[in-house]
């Protein structure tokens, strides 16, 4: 395992993997383990965002459903709630 080196950070190990001749370095691996309260901050920033909905016309009545679902409802796969 390599600790920082020319183009790492000071403080992050690298996980190295043998590839032919030469050494590939596969991603950080944490020096430390993180405190859970700056585990949780971290991953509160994470929001969810609502879908994009699109207008379209089934049965002559125009929905707005989700742009991923827009081709089953055309199909009939899929029918809008009364």
């Amino acid at each position: 395992m390599q600790v920082g080196g020319p183009f790492g950070r000071p403080g992050v190990a690298l996980a190295v993997t043998p590839i032919d001749n030469g050494y590939h370095h596969d991603m950080a691996v944490p020096k430390r383990r993180m405190s859970r309260a700056n585990t949780h901050a971290r991953r509160s920033q994470w929001k969810a965002q609502a879908p994009d909905l699109v207008p379209i016309t089934v049965d002559g009545r125009e929905i707005r459903v989700p742009r991923p679902l827009v081709r089953a409802y055309q199909r009939g796969i899929l029918r809008p709630d009364d």
